[in-house]
Formats: structure tokens, sequence, C-alpha cells
């Protein structure tokens, strides 16, 4: 078994012995246990600045259910007057996982792409690149699943892929 095989059964293995479900969920966006979207990071920033940026808790809004950081008072009225520009696509849940359904929690820092304007996320530098090199025809893909990936998601019967349980070369 290749080890990029070996690597995706035991991912799938860990699923069915520790699925992740949720009774009541607040908002379709990846957020922390406290229900701060992007993990704090500034979504704005990667638009304005080209970098992935740690919002301020000094800069806050609360949208679709979380609250959303930014780095500075600009980034947050740009975000409060389009929000729907500056929001990541599915949720900001993995870009390539999406292609198949699946949502899997992503590398705000280092697997990102703004791309025609939209903002999207991987679960790690080397999938972003496979993301990236069929990107006509996995962002068909993706979303044709994002529908009903989000309501599976707003209805809590999903099962969210943790980053910790892939292997280090996923």
């Amino acid at each position: 078994m290749t080890t990029r095989y070996r690597g995706l059964a035991l991912l799938l293995l860990g699923c069915l012995i520790n699925p992740v479900f949720s009774d009541t969920v607040e908002t379709y966006f990846t957020t922390t246990k406290d229900g701060i979207a992007l993990d704090g990071y500034d979504p704005v920033s990667y638009f304005v600045a080209g970098a992935a940026v740690r919002g301020n808790a000094e800069y806050v809004l609360s949208w679709e259910g979380a609250e959303w950081y930014f780095d500075s008072e600009q980034h947050l009225a740009r975000f409060a007057a389009e929000p729907l520009r500056y929001a990541p696509q599915y949720g900001g849940w993995c870009a390539m996982a999406m292609v198949s359904g699946r949502v899997v929690e992503v590398d705000f820092e280092n697997a990102w792409t703004v791309d025609d304007g939209k903002l999207y996320f991987n679960v790690n530098a080397s999938v972003r690149q496979r993301w990236l090199r069929g990107l006509n025809r996995n962002l068909k893909k993706a979303n044709r699943q994002w529908p009903e990936a989000r309501q599976k998601i707003e209805e809590g019967e999903i099962t969210v892929f943790r980053r910790e349980w892939l292997p280090e070369n996923y």
C-alpha cells in the first residue's frame, strides 16, 4: 500500500472511530470552538496585503453566526460593506476536499489562494498545489458539491475531517 493510500485509509478509519458531529451549528463557516471565523485571521488581508494576517480582537464583526477578526478598522469597514466579496468560498473549508463533498479543516497561513476575486483555503500547501493544477475542473466539481455540503453542515449531519488526523505527507 502506498504512503498516500495508507494515509487516506488512516484518515477514513479515524472518521469511523471518531466522527465529529455537531448537534447545533451556529454557522457553516469554519470557526474555533469560541465561534471565531478563520481562526482569527483577517479575511480582507488575503486580498489587500496578499498575506495571511492575524486579526485583532479590537476589530471584530459578527456576521453569519461567527466573529470575524480584522487587522484594522479599514479592513473591518471593507468587510462590513461587502462581506460576500471577502468571505472565503466553501465556508473556509478545504477547497480540494470539497471536490468530493468532504469537509476538511485548513491551513489558514500557508494554503490559501485568491483567484478571480475569490478566497480559497486548502488543508496544506501540497493539496493547494493539486487544487491549482486542475483549478477549472476542481472549481466546477466543488461548486456542484458545496450546496449539499453546506446544508449538511448547517444540519450538523456531516463529518469534519480534522487536520491532525491527516498524515504529514497528505
